[in-house]
């Protein structure tokens, strides 16, 4: 019985095998569709950093933007925050960061209640943006970072639909206040 069990689990390994190697299962297709899922660049990192607490009920803290790919252009700056906190920093429009080139924003927030929720208190720094598209669909097209063909293809072409939309992007970060 041992055996026949042994034999057995060797020809079902064999016929597995073989299966893999087979051409249709070797096929980048399905070796993506089954384990690789590929994501765009990080255009901009956003960063919020507590100060300082001020006398009384405030809270400061800086919000820094920085542009990872290219040239980002018409960035939306805005804040929102929980029940308890009012921020008092302003939204704000900033024409254009090129790459590596930084933001930073004083935010103030004053806090109107103790019943900060079930999360607790926060801030959350969101921007509104355009990427710089060519620069992305540059990145997008080098083979060694992104070798799956037809994954790499719908990256470019969601790429260019986006920049036929003109539709902005949007990215945000929360931090909890302490």
């Amino acid at each position: 019985m041992i055996r026949m069990f042994n034999d057995f689990s060797c020809l079902v390994m064999v016929f597995c095998l073989s299966l893999v190697s087979s051409p249709a299962f070797c096929d980048e297709s399905f070796i993506a569709s089954d384990k690789a899922f590929y994501s765009l660049p990080e255009s901009v990192e956003l960063k919020v950093t507590e100060k300082a607490r001020a006398f009384g009920k405030s809270v400061r803290m800086s919000a820094t933007i920085e542009s990872k790919v290219g040239t980002v252009k018409n960035i939306r700056v805005f804040f929102n925050s929980s029940s308890d906190l009012k921020v008092l920093s302003e939204t704000r429009t900033i024409n254009a960061l090129e790459q590596g080139e930084k933001q930073v924003i004083n935010i103030i927030a004053v806090k109107m209640d103790d019943n900060s929720g079930d999360l607790g208190s926060w801030i959350r720094l969101g921007v509104r943006y355009t990427p710089d598209h060519n620069e992305l669909i540059k990145i997008v097209s080098d083979e060694t970072s992104y070798p799956v063909k037809h994954l790499r293809e719908r990256l470019i072409s969601e790429l260019h639909s986006s920049m036929d939309e003109s539709e902005p992007y949007l990215d945000a970060v929360r931090h909890f206040v302490k």
